[in-house]
C-alpha cells in the first residue's frame, strides 16, 4: 500500500537517485504516473486526505510551469545566439577549430551563418566553418580599419 505522502517521498528518492545521473530528471509524466499509482493502490479505508492530495497537486502545477519557463528560456538563448550570430556577417573574426595538429586559431571575414543541431556555425571567407562558441575575436572587416 502506497502512503499519503507516498509520491512526495517517491519523488525524493527517484531526485537523489537520479542526482548522480546527469540528464536523468524526473519529469512530469513520471510524476503523473506515480500520482496516478498512488490513488489506485490507496486503503480505500483510510483514503488520502484531501490536503495531502491538493498539495501534490499544487506540486505538480509548479513543476509543470518550471519545465514550460525553462523550455521558453531554452528557446530564447537559442535565438540570441542566432542574433548574435549574424551581427557578425561582414566582421573579421578568430576562432579556435580542430586541425591536423590539434587546435589551430583561424582568421576570416563571416559571409554566413548556419544553424547545426541548434548551434549556430559561422562560414567564414577562408573556407572554414566555426562554432559561435569558439569565436575568440571580433573586428571590423578588414580595411575598414
Amino acid at each position: 500500500m502506497i502512503t499519503s505522502t507516498g509520491v512526495i517521498d517517491t519523488m525524493n528518492s527517484i531526485g537523489e537517485q537520479n542526482s548522480s545521473t546527469p540528464g536523468s530528471a524526473v519529469d512530469k509524466t513520471t510524476f503523473l504516473k506515480l500520482m496516478v499509482m498512488q490513488l489506485q493502490h490507496q486503503d480505500p479505508i483510510s483514503p488520502m486526505d484531501s490536503d495531502t492530495f491538493m498539495t501534490q497537486l499544487a506540486q505538480f502545477n509548479t513543476l509543470e510551469q518550471q519545465i514550460n519557463l525553462n523550455d521558453q528560456f531554452e528557446s530564447f538563448l537559442g535565438f540570441q545566439a542566432l542574433t548574435q550570430a549574424t551581427s557578425m556577417i561582414g566582421k573579421e573574426v578568430q576562432a579556435i577549430a580542430s586541425g591536423e595538429d590539434g587546435a589551430v586559431f583561424v582568421d576570416g571575414i563571416v559571409e554566413e551563418v548556419m544553424l547545426i543541431n541548434g548551434t549556430p556555425v559561422l562560414k567564414l571567407s577562408s573556407g572554414d566553418e566555426v562554432p559561435i562558441q569558439m569565436v575568440v575575436r571580433v573586428g571590423t572587416e578588414l580595411g575598414d580599419s
